[in-house]
């Protein structure tokens, strides 16, 4: 069941276009958001991530995904689904905090019109000690270079065009 499960997540196939060999659709379905109703996904990608111990240099982006016209008439619509509305429709926006291979260390939910600089302490709460932090200028702000060097982390911006001599890379 697991491997139908990551199948269909990989490959983008709907559930009721799973292979036969991995039970009917509506079983991966059910199987799936029952785990994630109970964290069991988030808990296997966390545990995953810390797998390989501390990384020594992290990068920090996010992305925007625009939402369907109809993605937050649900129960508890926007709330639920970190949907916001911004100049060009709802939107979600996905920051992510990956090791220096790109592999994901940790990832947050935020509505499309939340600002990117607010959000970087909350994924920046356990940086290794002289780990080096990349990012681009959304997240070039006094505050979050303040924080991560609070934390012993070292920040670089991956734009040129800063002032502070650290952002030269």
């Amino acid at each position: 069941m697991i491997s139908g499960i990551v199948q269909v997540l990989k490959s983008g196939y709907r559930w009721k276009d799973a292979a036969p060999d991995y039970g009917p659709d509506k079983t991966l379905y059910n199987g799936f958001v029952r785990w994630r109703a109970k964290g069991v996904w988030e808990n296997a990608f966390t545990a995953l991530a810390a797998a390989g111990g501390p990384p020594a240099e992290v990068l920090f982006e996010s992305t925007h995904v625009k939402a369907h016209r109809s993605a937050a008439g649900g129960k508890r619509g926007a709330l639920a689904q970190a949907i916001g509305v911004s100049r060009d429709g709802q939107k979600t926006e996905i920051h992510a905090l990956s090791d220096g291979a790109g592999r994901p260390i940790g990832f947050l939910r935020t509505g499309g019109n939340a600002a990117d600089a607010p959000q970087a302490a909350v994924l920046l709460e356990s940086l290794q000690v002289g780990a080096m932090v990349m990012a681009d200028k959304a997240y070039d702000a006094n505050a979050i270079r303040r924080f991560t060097e609070s934390q012993g982390a070292i920040p670089k911006c991956l734009s040129g065009n800063m002032l502070n001599p650290l952002n030269e890379l």
